[in-house]
């Protein structure tokens, strides 16, 4: 479970009171940060050149989350959510700015992704080609789909390599990898693990009903 701490200033013991750099800054953030089951990834932020023992604003997309306390030698460091986005992806910033002076700040910015898998077109035949359109998948590895029925691995073929700094991957392939499979719920699991295990924890699951084929009247 991912929850937001509140961004805390490390005061470090000196022997005097440095002044702060002549301009505030912070640490490049990763390139992109995953969203999923309303929580999204934690945003180390480590922030420099600020005033010492002054006391901090943190926003996130210009929005206060969080407040901190500089330390004697000008930083501040800790962690906020990045922002929750239930589908696609997109850029967020976080800004520190001081309260008492608000011409000391110092803005980052990066992109969070939804942790997804989408079908296009959504209803089609098993044995039809599909578009398969994932993000989220941060491994560096291949992305994998389980073919699931009756709560069983029927069938695991390797879908794409994800592409950085998001983890996504479109690909165009048949929606089902077995022919004629059997009529009824199934669930495709995707995930970055080559061998199907239901206690996977980093995945995405789709469901699909497979029903039998209307037989074509005759002509007559």
């Amino acid at each position: 479970m991912l929850k937001r701490p509140i961004l805390i200033g490390a005061a470090l013991a000196v022997l005097s009171c440095s002044s702060a750099s002549a301009e505030a800054s912070l640490d490049p953030l990763q390139p992109c940060y995953v969203s999923a089951k309303n929580q999204s990834e934690l945003v180390t932020v480590n922030a420099h050149g600020f005033t010492p023992t002054a006391k901090l604003d943190v926003l996130v997309d210009e929005i206060q989350v969080d407040t901190a306390t500089v330390g004697y030698d000008s930083n501040a460091s800790g962690m906020v959510s990045a922002p929750f986005i239930s589908a696609g992806e997109r850029l967020f910033t976080v800004r520190v700015v001081e309260d008492s002076n608000h011409d000391i700040t110092a803005t980052a910015t990066a992109r969070v992704t939804a942790f997804s898998v989408l079908q296009s077109p959504r209803k089609t035949q098993t044995d039809k080609r599909v578009h398969f359109t994932g993000r989220g998948f941060m491994e560096s590895r291949y992305v994998y789909a389980h073919y699931l029925y009756a709560g069983k691995d029927r069938k695991t073929i390797q879908i794409s390599y994800p592409e950085q700094p998001c983890g996504t991957f479109r690909v165009y392939r048949k929606q089902f990898p077995i022919k004629k499979p059997a009529v009824g719920p199934w669930t495709i699991q995707f995930d970055q693990e080559p061998m199907y295990s239901p206690t996977t924890a980093t995945k995405v699951t789709m469901s699909v009903n497979v029903k039998r084929a209307p037989k074509r009247s005759r002509a007559r």
